[in-house]
């Protein structure tokens, strides 16, 4: 008998919530006062934990049952999930802008604003002030943004095999935290690093993640967010056996430059490739494995890829997988 999939309330055959309850789950543990959620910057400084760290406690794993038939070799291992156009199949932002403002009015005017330096987080600020909603509209737009059946699959195989899952992207913390509790994975995540957005006066106001007048100095990112950055300062607090990052954008390419031999990128292939291009453009910079995957499988190569990750040994002195790769599920770039 297939499994059920837990909701975002934890156990199984628990009633699921509706998806605004469960986001708005989601933001209350997010509170600097829950237990285990990372303090402010000002609380525990700011080469630490910036206040867009979002620590979710984790539940239970699903029974032995529902895990996957793999042999997994996972306790110690960290997956790092970019959001738009990864784990998630759309990118939040244009999606919100076209399902509001189907007159094409404001992606538009955005598009001037862009031609005239605006900066991306900065002109999705500027969007959401144009656009005519309550949080309610808003929420059933993000609610209605697909995920594809390998992430949806890779997701509860890396829970079940005990791996951390964290997410780190360059939406907002309202859109991953809506999407997720729609799609009932809230609590599959123990961190997530973003903009953070938050409603007032009737609308929902995005900041940079980076804050002004504090440059993070990589010329590999844009101004509001290095996730390389991030993802050394997750290393260091973890110390995981092994990194797979999964990605699709040029931004993912500063935090791919930082993997380690014996960790695994998973880069999205075209027509979502700006990280792709980049690894084939300098295969040098890039130490870890490089394993490409995309939909057109319904995500079948992303699971693939993933479980293989997961279950391979991991040798010592953390040399690079020796598995063997599938036919036509992955590729080394190099």
């Amino acid at each position: 008998m297939p499994c059920a999939m837990s909701g975002a309330g934890g156990a199984l055959g628990k009633p699921r919530r509706s998806g605004a309850a469960r986001a708005r789950s989601i933001r209350e543990r997010f509170a600097p006062s829950g237990e285990g959620v990372a303090a402010s910057r000002g609380e525990l400084g700011s080469e630490l934990t910036p206040p867009t760290a979002i620590c979710v406690p984790r539940t239970p794993t699903p029974p032995p049952h529902c895990a996957p038939r793999i042999a997994m070799a996972s306790s110690n291992m960290l997956i790092v999930w970019d959001f738009d156009w990864s784990l998630i199949n759309e990118n939040t932002d244009t999606f919100v802008v076209q399902q509001l403002d189907p007159s094409g009015d404001v992606w538009r005017r955005g598009k001037q604003k862009m031609q005239q330096g605006v900066g991306w987080t900065e002109l999705m600020d500027w969007a959401l002030g144009e656009l005519r909603y309550d949080q309610p509209a808003l929420d059933a737009a993000l609610s209605a943004i697909p995920i594809t059946d390998g992430a949806r699959r890779a997701v509860q195989s890396a829970r079940a095999a005990g791996a951390e899952q964290r997410i780190l992207s360059d939406a907002n913390s309202h859109y991953i935290a809506t999407v997720l509790a729609a799609h009932g994975h809230a609590d599959a995540f123990t961190r997530i690093e973003t903009n953070p957005a938050e409603f007032a006066d009737g609308r929902l106001r995005v900041r940079p993640h980076q804050p002004d007048g504090a440059p993070h100095g990589s010329a590999l990112c844009p101004p509001n967010l290095c996730k390389g950055t991030v993802l050394d300062r997750w290393i260091a607090e973890l110390q995981p056996a092994r990194v797979i990052y999964v990605g699709d954008g040029s931004g993912d390419y500063c935090p791919a430059t930082r993997l380690r031999p014996g960790d695994v990128l998973l880069a999205r292939r075209a027509p979502h490739d700006g990280l792709l291009k980049k690894c084939r453009a300098n295969p040098a910079a890039v130490r870890a494995e490089v394993v490409e995957w995309d939909d057109s499988d319904g995500g079948a190569s992303l699971l693939a890829g993933i479980e293989r990750a997961l279950s391979a040994a991991v040798p010592e002195g953390v040399a690079a997988l020796s598995a063997a790769v599938p036919d036509g599920v992955a590729a080394s770039v190099g």
